[in-house]
């Protein structure tokens, strides 16, 4: 029997602990979309689904930021964390699709398909999370402008979903940083990204609730 254990690290437990409170964030948001959606296979399915991809993304991150585990399983953890990732930054996108031009639906089979091949590049870079990162960058920048543009057209909503990308654009910034913060729960460039990003998906959601649903 593999006996599994806390890692030692004090800031590993507390980046696990970021992400489980990120996980936890993202599945309530997820439950709180079906009661603002609007008619079936409308926005609010995309995001709910964007939600629910970047929740268990995080509850995954916990687990292989908080446990000692097995080597074979570390590496299937993290490549289930990038695929997470990578098919909620391709639910963004749709959705941005669909407000911006009412083509999400039409485009998601293809966005998702390509979400799924993000992981392709933190594999070929060694593993590397912040080839990752960088690789999902243009995804940001793109659901920005999207966004940016229908703020400018009183699009509701749209000018907090779009400062929510831009937070996750500057969570991404902070991972990479290597910056930390010690305190009585000291936390590293991980544990502050997380930070981050439960702000971005906090403005997300409001930004969601101003447009509601089509």
């Amino acid at each position: 029997m593999v006996e599994i254990a806390w890692v030692p690290s004090l800031t590993e437990r507390t980046t696990a602990l970021t992400d489980g409170a990120l996980a936890v964030l993202c599945g309530a948001l997820a439950w709180r979309m079906p009661s603002q959606a609007g008619r079936p296979g409308g926005r609010g399915q995309i995001w709910t689904a964007a939600f629910l991809a970047m929740a268990l993304g995080a509850g995954l991150g916990a687990v292989a930021h908080g446990w000692v585990l097995p080597p074979a399983t570390n590496v299937v953890i993290w490549h289930g964390i990038h695929l997470a990732l990578g098919l909620s930054m391709a639910l963004f996108v749709a959705g941005a699709l669909e407000d911006g031009w009412g083509l999400g639906r039409r485009v998601l089979p293809t966005a998702l398909i390509i979400g799924a091949l993000f992981p392709l590049a933190s594999w070929l870079a060694g593993g590397s999370f912040a080839v990752f990162l960088l690789s999902a960058m243009p995804a940001l920048v793109g659901v920005f402008g999207v966004y940016l543009r229908l703020a400018r057209q009183h699009f509701p909503g749209a000018g907090s979903i779009a400062a929510a990308m831009a937070l996750q654009v500057v969570a991404g910034g902070v991972q990479a940083s290597r910056w930390g913060w010690a305190g009585p729960l000291p936390l590293d460039h991980n544990g502050l990204f997380h930070l981050v990003q439960m702000g971005a998906v906090g403005v997300l959601s409001r930004g969601l609730r101003q447009g509601r649903y089509k």
